[in-house]
């Protein structure tokens, strides 16, 4: 078979491990084109026992069947998707998956039949056309999984007869069965069941699970239909259910076991108190923590025991004028990766985080709506830290290098809404090198900064984003020169003059400008030579002040140049983009273009696609975009009416207008169809006329 089917797949199959093979053959039950869910899939070995403890039995059994799988896909038995959240199996591999499942998976569609009566695994493709009465003969299953969509509720029946014959069932899919509406009643009695799933299923009365169960699915159930008895499973590692559910659960620390906890909100009835999570060790993945402000004191939130969780990675605390001493006892294991505070009411951080450095694996910090932390804690001590964000803490007034000081990994930094902050200081000397890694700078909403440190040193930047931070603006053509490395430059919301040059920024491919209006581009876009993308609105004066000396000897200068977006910012002649390919002209206010921005969109001889949104009271389009013989596609949205007479080029292959008020004008027999009609498609409204 292995020959047959994929020699070399076959060969690489040979190499795998007993257990690793035992896995990939349990993937045969699933239909062509799946897209595996690595958790779901990998919780399904562990119901199975495909998955064995190590020898040291340190690691848990998740985590070791996370690497079988990891090394699954290094083998190409799966893909990842584009996204990087589920996968696939080839239809090759798939085909070698089921050679070598030994006939004890099966995955049974319509009037197929062939399945061994012994088979082990068992996957039902349901509809209408099933043969459900050949579904009784299966009497040895440990798995039964349904895809697709059946009316019948017989289906029901046979899914509970199936319980009944084949009583070590351990994995049971039921998900997305809309005719159940009650619970088998064979279910209570399938002791060995470990992985149950009725999402989106429209059971009436849950109850009477298995209490051996390990993983349960109830995603789609409203917050009310969560029965209490669920935290009587001891033995549950994964409930996956809607956030709003899983809050009105009391009692949830009895579940000890459980691996994941996405949101708990404390409360000051019992069951729902903070020291519901002592017990809960295994806990791993991220949990947020919110309405932290009832704690009462540094002993009460202790009882939570987050400093045992050595499994989280993620952690958010958030509630309101949280004291220092509650967050004080809210320490986290030093193994965590992400911690978020949000709402902390004191004007320093607890001692644990001005301790930094015993967070030797801490990549991401985020501290926002402090309003009276005035004392940023000493980032440095983060050795690891990529990811730091600071999001209103209008207290905070003075930074320097023992707050920015050589943060070795930082790539990332957000500063937002610090309203009072005026200075930011660094001395080198003492503190080492400014952000030596640093390829991403956001600045929002920090008006009165101005006094910031040479950031020449911060050779690594790429993307640098300011917004409303007018001081800091003004200072910002000396520093942006020196940014040798930046490809990214977004400047919005500005009202300070501003004479830019950017003969400096070779690397630059992409500029971002909003509501600069007293912005000047000293060279024009000449000046940024490997410019791709340009988005420029709400700039009117931005080329206006400078004569069209050398445009078109530097014209060459822009041959990289291939989308803009704009309003009249760039409709200039000063800004002649010949390679332009993609245009988007937006929130125009005239009611006509001039005959100088006319001739600009007629010079445009490699456009492909042009835009117009928003363009409420145009009346007329450019008369020019006739002559552009290489443009393919016009969007025309949310205008006014408007003749397209003389307008639309020959070699036009689509055309689409939304928002149109008179439509008709654009149909067969109206009066704009014949402006139109040789385009081979057109849109009208969301409807295609042609």
């Amino acid at each position: 078979v292995l020959c047959e089917i994929l020699p070399y797949m076959g060969i690489s199959y040979q190499d795998l491990q007993p257990r690793e093979r035992q896995c990939f053959a349990f993937c045969s039950i699933f239909p062509g084109n799946y897209l595996f869910d690595k958790d779901r899939l990998v919780n399904m070995w562990i119901s199975h026992d495909f998955i064995e403890q190590s020898e040291s039995g340190g690691t848990r059994l998740e985590d070791i069947g996370g690497k079988l799988f990891d090394e699954l896909v290094q083998r190409s038995f799966f893909q990842a998707t584009f996204d990087k959240k589920r996968y696939t199996m080839h239809d090759l591999v798939r085909a070698l998956a089921i050679g070598v499942s030994s006939y004890e998976c099966f995955l049974h569609k319509e009037t197929s039949s062939r399945a061994s009566p012994t088979a082990r695994h068992l996957a039902l493709q349901v509809s209408n056309q099933l043969h459900i009465h050949e579904l009784n003969k299966y009497k040895n299953l440990r798995t039964i999984l349904l895809f697709g969509h059946c009316d019948s509720t017989e289906i029901c029946d046979v899914v509970d007869k199936m319980l009944a014959n084949s009583r070590s069932i351990r994995v049971l899919d039921l998900s997305y069965l809309e005719v159940l509406t009650n619970m088998p009643a064979h279910i209570s009695s399938s002791k060995k069941l470990r992985f149950f799933d009725l999402s989106f299923t429209r059971v009436n009365n849950l109850r009477n699970f298995p209490c051996n169960l390990h993983v349960l699915y109830l995603r789609g159930y409203t917050r009310n239909s969560i029965p209490q008895s669920v935290n009587t499973l001891a033995n549950l590692r994964h409930l996956y259910v809607d956030a709003s559910a899983l809050s009105l659960i009391p009692g949830i620390g009895l579940l000890s076991q459980l691996q994941e906890l996405e949101n708990f909100s404390v409360g000051k009835r019992n069951g729902f108190m903070i020291n519901e999570l002592k017990n809960m060790q295994e806990l791993s993945g991220k949990i947020c923590i919110s309405n932290i402000h009832v704690i009462k004191n540094t002993l009460e939130a202790a009882d939570a025991n987050m400093i045992g969780k050595k499994h989280l990675e993620a952690l958010v605390l958030k509630g309101r004028n949280v004291s220092k001493d509650v967050l004080e006892g809210l320490q986290p294991h030093s193994n965590l990766q992400e911690l978020m505070i949000e709402g902390y009411g004191a004007t320093t951080l607890p001692h644990w985080i001005l301790q930094g450095h015993i967070f030797t694996k801490l990549q991401s910090l985020h501290v926002g709506s402090c309003r009276l932390l005035a004392v940023l804690p000493p980032f440095g001590k983060f050795a690891s830290l990529k990811h730091l964000t600071l999001d209103n803490l209008p207290s905070v007034k003075h930074v320097d290098g023992t707050h920015f000081g050589c943060l070795p990994s930082l790539e990332d930094l957000k500063v937002s809404s610090m309203t009072s902050w005026i200075d930011w200081s660094h001395a080198e000397e003492d503190h080492g090198p400014l952000l030596p890694h640093l390829t991403r700078f956001e600045l929002h909403n920090c008006p009165l900064l101005e006094k910031v440190p040479n950031l020449s040193s911060v050779s690594s930047l790429s993307e640098l984003n300011i917004s409303a931070c007018g001081n800091f603006v003004k200072a910002l053509p000396q520093y942006v020169g020196l940014l040798a490395c930046l490809k990214k430059l977004r400047i919005s919301y500005c009202d300070h003059p501003l004479l830019f040059s950017g003969h400096q920024l070779n690397s630059l491919d992409y500029l971002y400008l909003r509501k600069c209006g007293s912005l000047r581009l000293i060279d024009g876009l000449q000046c940024f030579p490997n410019l791709r993308d340009i988005d420029v609105l709400g700039c009117p004066g931005i080329l206006t002040e400078f004569p069209d000396q050398s445009v078109r000897q530097d014209e060459q200068d822009l041959l990289h140049l291939s989308s803009i977006v704009t309003d009249v910012s760039l409709l200039h002649k000063n800004s002649f983009v010949p390679s332009v390919c993609a245009l988007c002209i937006v929130y125009l206010e005239a009611l006509h273009f001039t005959p100088e921005q006319e001739e600009w969109f007629g010079q445009l001889i490699s456009v492909e696609k042009i835009e117009f949104a928003y363009c409420y009271f145009l009346q007329r389009l450019p008369s020019t975009l006739n002559r552009l013989t290489s443009l393919k596609v016009l969007i025309i949205r949310e205008t006014k009416p408007l003749s397209l007479e003389g307008v639309v080029p020959q070699n036009l292959q689509e055309l689409i207008m939304d928002g149109f008020i008179m439509e008709d004008n654009f149909k067969p027999g109206g009066s704009d169809w014949l402006n139109i009609s040789h385009v081979p498609y057109i849109r009208l409204n969301g409807k295609t006329v042609q």
